[in-house]
């Protein structure tokens, strides 16, 4: 390779470096400011059934150092499904965490058998998920995700929100940009700074 070529794929370099390192900014600095958006605003929960008909509630979870993400899909949002992959990422790498906690709710379905549908692509593509039902009757199955999503002026899925100890809402994330490593990412930088703030 000639000597000005050498200089041009050391430019091209830098050049990349450079914008990789904004990229990382500008997610920092977006996370940020999401966390400011969403910090103090109200957590309502409601009792919700599991898969095997059990009610829960996402505040039987919340305690001192815990932290619990949400994350509000359906199946037939397809956005909702091609994010679950890094779903399952997040929730890989916090699994031996007693602190960190993750609830995928489904909710806004429109079909009578949409609990089956659950199971099957749940069972299908093998992700260890606490499954949550939203309350509602078919066509208007949209409690707890009205409870959570209003205040933040959000009418969209999927819907990530996480809560802190105090049961504060501490971040939200709204759509899929397509990256299931960038979302992983995404979800344990939030978790992380919070785990560490003074």
């Amino acid at each position: 390779i000639e000597k000005d070529q050498y200089a041009k794929i050391e430019v091209l370099t830098k050049s990349v470096s450079e914008l990789t390192g904004a990229v990382s900014v500008l997610n920092k600095t977006n996370n940020d400011l999401v966390l400011a958006t969403a910090e103090g605003k109200p957590f309502v929960d409601f009792e919700m059934p599991d898969p095997d008909g059990n009610p829960v509630k996402i505040s039987q979870f919340v305690a001192e150092n815990k932290y619990t993400l949400v994350d509000f899909w359906a199946t037939w949002c397809a956005p909702c499904k091609a994010s679950m992959p890094g779903g399952q990422m997040a929730v890989d790498r916090y699994k031996d965490d007693p602190n960190v906690e993750f609830y995928f709710i489904d909710t806004q379905e429109t079909k009578a058998d949409y609990k089956k549908k659950v199971a099957d692509f749940i069972n299908q593509k093998g992700f260890t998920f606490n499954v949550l039902f939203d309350q509602g009757e078919v066509g208007k199955q949209s409690k707890q995700y009205d409870a959570i999503a209003k205040p933040l002026h959000n009418s969209g899925i999927p819907f990530k929100v996480i809560i802190d100890a105090n049961g504060r809402l501490r971040w939200f994330m709204t759509g899929y940009h397509g990256s299931p490593t960038g979302m992983a990412d995404e979800i344990q930088y939030v978790i992380d700074y919070l785990k560490n703030e003074k």
